[in-house]
């Protein structure tokens, strides 16, 4: 089991990595109390690091997907890939953009995919492009 499986499938392993972070959330609460703005800041930094490693173990787990549910692309105009569902529970995958309006979010040039009847459901930024062997 890797070590992304065993984070995402793991309750200790899952509750422990929460211990960690509540912990550091109470010292950051004690820090700001007592007015150490450089501890505070220690703290905080450590919370993001922490959230950083979480989300990379976990989209290792996924292959890279990331669920929708968990978070959207923050860049307008991105191209991703995407998994879409429709009402019948078909899956595909297509190449998708995020929009520059705010609804709908996602916008997609091939008329195969009407994202009206098509739902994303992950999307993962697309991967480098082949680049062949060098002579």
């Amino acid at each position: 089991m890797t070590v992304a499986e065993e984070f995402a499938t793991d309750t200790n392993v899952s509750n422990s990595w929460k211990t960690v972070y509540d912990k550091v959330l109470k010292l950051e609460e004690e820090y700001a109390e007592s007015g150490d703005i450089e501890n505070v800041n220690h703290c905080i930094r450590l919370q993001n690091l922490m959230q950083y490693f979480k989300e990379e173990l976990q989209e290792g787990y996924n292959n890279g997907w990331i669920p929708c549910s968990e978070r959207l692309p923050e860049i307008a105009g991105y191209p991703v890939l995407a998994t879409l569902e429709n009402k019948f529970g078909q899956i595909r995958v297509a190449r998708i953009f995020t929009s520059y309006d705010l609804k709908p979010f996602w916008h997609c040039n091939n008329p195969e995919f009407d994202l009206n009847v098509w739902k994303v459901i992950a999307w993962q930024p697309l991967p480098e492009p082949y680049k062949g062997e060098k002579a």
